[in-house]
C-alpha cells in the first residue's frame, strides 16, 4: 500500500514520468489482472513488472514503450495487457555491482547495503510462496559466484562494509566460500542473511567458521517443535531436538539469531505449540529477536495451489484478490469450518507473545529495531543495554488467554487443570517437555 500511494503521488506531480511498480507480490496476483476493476489502478501508475525485473527495466529504460517488454502488465485503451514472461531468465553471473545513490541513507548510524545474490529457494516448503509465479519455479537456482560477490562488496566499500544478503537462503557452503574469496582479494566485509537451520550447525567449528567468514547475524525458520508438522510442511531437515544446541553454538560464535515461529499449523495440537513457552524460557538467552506469526494460507504456495490441507481447513471464497493470504477456517471434529480454531490459535499466540516479551532482548530490540542493528552491536553490548531498560508491559488480553488455554489442555490432553497465571502455564508445559 505505501508503494502504491508513493507511485500515485509521483504520477500526480510528474504526469509525463513513466511510473512502474514491481516486487514478488505481483507474481501472485495473476487472477486479479483479469478483473475489470484492475484497469482503474493504472490511473495512478503506468505499468507493473510481475516477474523478474532485470530485463523489463532495461527494456523500458531503452524504449519507454511497454508494448514489447516481457513480464509487464499495463493498460492500453482501457484494457489490461499482460505481456508474457521471458523464457531466458537472466544469468546472475552477468549482473553488475548495484549502483546506490550515495546521498540515500538508511535509518542507522552506518549504511547496510542490500545484495540479492541468488534467485529462488531449493526447499519449496509447503506453506511458503517465495517461488510462486516466478520463472524459476521448477527449482533451478541461479546465483552469483562467490568471488564476484566479494568483488561487489569491495566496490561498494566507500558506502559501507556491512551487507544485508536478501537471498531466500544463504547456504553455509556459500558463506564459507565468500569468506575465502574476501581473504583472497584482501578485503573485509560482514553480513546478515537468511539461513536454513540444518544439523551442520551442531558443529561449533562450523559456526565459528561462519563468523570468521563474515557472518554476523542469521534469520532461522524454526517454525514448530513438532516433527510431524515439519514433515507435513516439507521442512524435514529441521530437527527440533537440536534447536537449542544450534542456537547456543551460533551465539557462542558471536552470530546474532532471529527466529521465526508459526502458530496454528493445520493439524498441530495447540498443546504441542505451547511447548515453545519452556523452550523460550530455556534457550531465549541465545536468541536476539523472535517473530511468532499465525499460520497463513499464502496465495500460490504449494498448499494453496494443491488444496493439500482441505481436510484440515476450509478455504473461504476468494473475495480479496489483491491480498497475499487467503481466508480460511479450521475444521472442527465434525469436519466443519469453525471460528473456534482461530480463537484457540489467537489465545496460544498471545501466550507465546508474552513469553517473547519476557525474553531478555525484547525491550532493547523494540527500542533499537533489528533492521537498524544488523550486527552493529555485539550480543554483549545489547545485553548491557537491555539491563538498563524496564520490562515491556503485559500482553493485552493475557488473562483471558490463560483461561482459554486451560480449556485447550482439558480438551486435548484430558487433564483437568485451572491456570491462574501465565507462569502456571509455563510450569505445566515445562514438566511435560
Amino acid at each position: 500500500v505505501p508503494s502504491c500511494i508513493l507511485a500515485a503521488m509521483v504520477k500526480e506531480a510528474c504526469p509525463e514520468t513513466l511510473v512502474v511498480l514491481g516486487g514478488n507480490v505481483w507474481s501472485k496476483m495473476g487472477d486479479a489482472f483479469n478483473l475489470p476493476e484492475f484497469a482503474g489502478l493504472f490511473d495512478f501508475w503506468d505499468a507493473i513488472v510481475y516477474s523478474e525485473g532485470f530485463e523489463p527495466l532495461a527494456e523500458l529504460t531503452e524504449t519507454l514503450d511497454p508494448c514489447y517488454v516481457s513480464g509487464l502488465v499495463w493498460r492500453s485503451h482501457g484494457d489490461v495487457i499482460v505481456n508474457p514472461i521471458s523464457h531466458k531468465p537472466k544469468e546472475f553471473s552477468t549482473l553488475r555491482t548495484p549502483s546506490y545513490d550515495e546521498n540515500t541513507r538508511i535509518w542507522a548510524a552506518d549504511n547496510v547495503m542490500p545484495l540479492y545474490t541468488a534467485s529462488n529457494c531449493l526447499h519449496q516448503c509447503s506453506y511458503c510462496a517465495i517461488s510462486g509465479g516466478s520463472e524459476t519455479f521448477l527449482g533451478d537456482v541461479r546465483d552469483i559466484p562467490s568471488m564476484q560477490i566479494a568483488q561487489m562488496m569491495k566496490e561498494l566499500a566507500l558506502l559501507g562494509n556491512r551487507f544485508d544478503i536478501t537471498s531466500e537462503t544463504f547456504l553455509i557452503g556459500k558463506q564459507l566460500a565468500l569468506g575465502r574469496a574476501l581473504r583472497e582479494i584482501g578485503h573485509t566485509a560482514t553480513w546478515q542473511c537468511y539461513l536454513t537451520i540444518t544439523n551442520s550447525l551442531l558443529s561449533k567449528t562450523t559456526c565459528k567458521a561462519l563468523y570468521d567468514a563474515g557472518c554476523r547475524a542469521v534469520q532461522l525458520g524454526l517454525e514448530t517443535l513438532s516433527s510431524e508438522s515439519l514433515m507435513q510442511e516439507n521442512k524435514r531437515w529441521n530437527s527440533p531436538e537440536n534447536y537449542g544446541q544450534i542456537l547456543q553454538n551460533l551465539a557462542e560464535a558471536g552470530i546474532q539469531v532471529h527466529v521465526f515461529i508459526i502458530v496454528g499449523i493445520p493439524g498441530e495440537r495447540m498443546t504441542d505449540t505451547l511447548k515453545w513457552l519452556p523452550f523460550i524460557e530455556r534457550y531465549g538467552e541465545h536468541i536476539v529477536t523472535i517473530k511468532s506469526a499465525r499460520y497463513q494460507l499464502t496465495r500460490m504456495s504449494p498448499e494453496e495451489r494443491s488444496g493439500a490441507r482441505e481436510d484440515l481447513i476450509e478455504v473461504l471464497p476468494d473475495t480479496a484478490p489483491l491480498r497475499l493470504n487467503r481466508n480460511f477456517l479450521y475444521r472442527d471434529e465434525h469436519g466443519h469450518g469453525s471460528l473456534k480454531g482461530l480463537k484457540n490459535v489467537t489465545a496460544v499466540r498471545t501466550l507465546i507473545d508474552e513469553s517473547c516479551r519476557r525474553q531478555w532482548g525484547y525491550a532493547v530490540t523494540s527500542t533499537l529495531p533489528w533492521n537498524a542493528n544488523r550486527g552493529r552491536y555485539t550480543i554483549v553490548e545489547l545485553k548491557e543495554m537491555a539491563r538498563k531498560l524496564p520490562m515491556e508491559p503485559e500482553t493485552p488480553h493475557l488473562k483471558q488467554s490463560v483461561k482459554k488455554v486451560a480449556g485447550i489442555v482439558r480438551a486435548e490432553l484430558s487433564v483437568d487443570v485451572q491456570f491462574g497465571s501465565f507462569d502456571d502455564v509455563v510450569e505445566f508445559f515445562r514438566d511435560r517437555t
